[in-house]
């Protein structure tokens, strides 16, 4: 256990980054309400979670009122939102006075071909989102989804095949492969 333990630097803070509140189903069966979003997003919040993201107000009008009520309680907890890498997505959530946004674009060969997305354009996308978001918000961020865990972005894997070293930040969500955020280093 020591020998775990002496490889983490303890000087650096931790900060979570929730996503419970995304779109949809939370699980099978299981779908929140405004209401139930508002208080979970307040109770994150006291728990000291970082960064929570309030949801994808273009899904829904419950999505809207959630991702409104929880900006205006002016919580601790940096407040984000979800996006895809969509204008009018984007635009929702400035309407509202998000200031972070999560874009999210498929880059995994099975889903792009779903929706009839070509690797130029999922990267013009990419480009253009980024782009027109860091003129709208505080902070952009933008991950890549893909099939499988092991599995990695087309964008990420020809980032490496160049042998590119950015210092942009990095950090994994779940299913997810890389996040990249828009405006560091």
């Amino acid at each position: 256990m020591d020998a775990v333990q002496k490889g983490f630097n303890r000087n650096k803070t931790i900060r979570f980054y929730d996503t419970t509140l995304r779109d949809g189903e939370q699980s099978t069966g299981i779908c929140f309400s405004a209401n139930d979003k508002f208080q979970i997003a307040c109770k994150l919040s006291e728990l000291g979670i970082g960064r929570i993201e309030s949801g994808f107000p273009r899904v829904s009008k419950e999505d809207t009122e959630a991702v409104e009520r929880i900006l205006k309680a002016n919580l601790k907890s940096e407040i984000w939102g979800f996006a895809r890498c969509i204008q009018a997505d984007i635009d929702a959530h400035v309407e509202l006075g998000t200031q972070y946004t999560l874009l999210e674009i498929t880059t995994s060969d099975m889903k792009m071909k779903a929706f009839g997305f070509t690797r130029e354009k999922v990267m013009n996308n990419v480009v253009n989102s980024i782009k027109y978001a860091k003129d709208k918000v505080s902070s952009a961020s933008i991950f890549f989804a893909v099939d499988q865990h092991p599995q990695r972005s087309f964008l990420f894997a020809r980032r490496l095949q160049r042998g590119s070293r950015s210092r942009r930040r990095r950090s994994f969500h779940g299913r997810y492969d890389r996040c990249l955020r828009a405006g560091d280093g």
